[in-house]
């Protein structure tokens, strides 16, 4: 099933949290994830023992994953440029020569697309612990992640027009969406006995929830749709039809606004968004994650640990639902909206810049398109003091065929809604772990979205009977390379069984 689903779906969702475990088995993990990581992805796992002892935890268990226009094979140059795209826009940089523009619309508007997207992730689950006694178990965890989303259509990088259903059509779409969140979350995780008693032989099913408490910093979510159209025999007829929505707090908003009166992109972009790394609450939130691990074991034998908890030999069938709530911006929340429209204008020179989706770039870029109308600037401000905005709501799916040394494991992710974290398709992820030491897993898994170029995962770590370390790294399959190129590194910090 997961196979032909991957045949059928196409934009790649994120998966819940970056762990260096799930990187490794190409982003798997509502079935397998456990110990304090497991409060955010499927929290019935944490009844589901990683090791010895009843008390777990886990310290810096950090990631990082992006799908850039320009992908590179140095992996020094590919942190660089995550970095400049976290960090605020400056003035002249992602200039891009003749040959990277041919490159991007050969890797991501092939077969006549109209639209590419790109997104990067990091996320650091900076302290957890899990307690776990005979008939419940409970968790305590803090983390945060970044997400950046960004959709750019072809007519920024090409003069071309394209045959779509009857029409011939040059797309300047531009979508960025920018959040940061911080969360405490408290967790908590049972069997489920009633079910039980209903189920043969020693078969359990586990049931967890999650509430956890969100501070937000600055947020952004700018949605510019817009064409030029024009019929296949009429070169006469070609008509500008755009769409445009805008919500943003704090240091983001401020600049659109300054941008507003002032009229100067990079004036604004200098004014209120830092250079360097800058965290300011502008808003605050609570949600939940909700999950279920349906476990059967294959043998008799639990594991080399003998906990009656550790599943050993078995197959696990796992449902997780995740960031259910929202958060309320307050600190100068701003919402623009220009209604669908349709003009005559003259045609857009293609921007020789790579939209890498940096923190203000979408000024910029709007900005330097002086052909196009500038909704920037002409929108209708709703004023407000505060709004609620969802959180990246996601349902997963996930399967894990575990034989001890060796592991199969698959997920299916749909997002619920558009945000910086998730997409509303479904992604489908693979992974297998061998075991040719006891303590040592090899592990490797894939990534299937038609929208972006294929991804391999692959990683390995040391498990002792007290500590755990884990390390992993993703590589895309890009044409125009000789090479894979790199696209996602994480390390899993410390985790300790007591």
């Amino acid at each position: 099933l997961l196979l032909v689903g991957a045949a059928g779906f196409s934009t790649s969702s994120a998966q819940p949290i970056q762990t260096a475990k799930s990187m490794g088995l190409g982003g798997t993990g509502t079935a397998h994830i456990e110990g304090p990581t497991a409060s955010f992805w499927n929290p019935a796992n944490l009844m589901i023992r990683s090791g010895p002892g009843s008390f777990h935890i886990s310290i810096g268990n950090s990631a990082l994953s992006l799908s850039p226009l320009l992908p590179d094979q140095s992996i020094r140059n590919s942190l660089s440029n995550f970095t400049d795209s976290y960090l605020s826009y400056k003035k002249g940089s992602a200039a891009i020569s003749d040959r990277q523009q041919k490159l991007i619309l050969q890797n991501f508007y092939g077969d006549r697309k109209l639209r590419a997207h790109h997104r990067q992730n990091a996320s650091i689950m900076i302290a957890g612990a899990l307690w776990q006694r005979p008939n419940h178990a409970l968790s305590i965890a803090i983390r945060g992640r970044y997400g950046s989303n960004n959709t750019v259509g072809r007519g920024w990088y090409d003069k071309e027009f394209i045959p779509q259903k009857g029409q011939l059509i040059r797309d300047f779409s531009l979508t960025q969406r920018r959040m940061e969140l911080y969360e405490l979350a408290l967790g908590y995780a049972q069997e489920l006995t009633f079910i039980n008693g209903l189920l043969p032989g020693l078969n359990k099913l586990y049931i967890g929830i999650t509430p956890k408490f969100i501070v937000a910093a600055s947020h952004f979510s700018a949605d510019y749709k817009a064409q030029y159209r024009k019929d296949k025999n009429d070169d006469a007829s070609v008509s500008y039809i755009s769409k445009f929505d805008l919500t943003g707090s704090g240091r983001n908003s401020r600049a659109v606004a300054d941008y507003r009166i002032s009229g100067k992109a990079h004036q604004a972009i200098n004014n209120h968004l830092s250079d360097g790394y800058q965290f300011k609450p502008t808003g605050y939130g609570l949600g939940f994650d909700f999950g279920l691990n349906y476990v059967i074991p294959l043998s008799s034998q639990h594991s080399r640990f003998d906990s009656p908890h550790r599943t050993g030999q078995s197959l696990r069938i796992a449902f997780s639902i995740n960031d259910i709530g929202a958060i309320r911006f307050h600190d100068d929340f701003l919402k623009l909206s220009a209604p669908k429209d349709s003009t005559h204008i003259p045609y857009q020179a293609p921007i020789n810049r790579n939209f890498e989706g940096a923190e203000g770039q979408f000024i910029s870029f709007l900005d330097q398109a002086s052909s196009l109308p500038n909704p920037l600037l002409t929108a209708n401000e709703k004023t407000t003091t505060s709004q609620a905005v969802l959180l990246p709501s996601s349902i997963n799916a996930g399967i894990l065929l575990d034989l001890a040394s060796f592991k199969l494991t698959g997920d299916l992710t749909l997002g619920l809604n558009e945000t910086a974290f998730t997409s509303n398709t479904v992604d489908v992820r693979l992974g297998m772990e061998v075991r040719p030491v006891r303590q040592i897993p090899i592990r490797l898994g894939t990534v299937f979205a038609k929208e972006t170029p294929p991804r391999i995962a692959f990683g390995t770590g040391l498990e002792t009977k007290y500590w755990d370390f884990t390390v992993s790294g993703q590589t895309l399959v890009q044409q125009g390379f000789s090479k894979t190129v790199f696209s996602g590194a994480a390390f899993g910090g410390l985790q300790l069984h007591f």
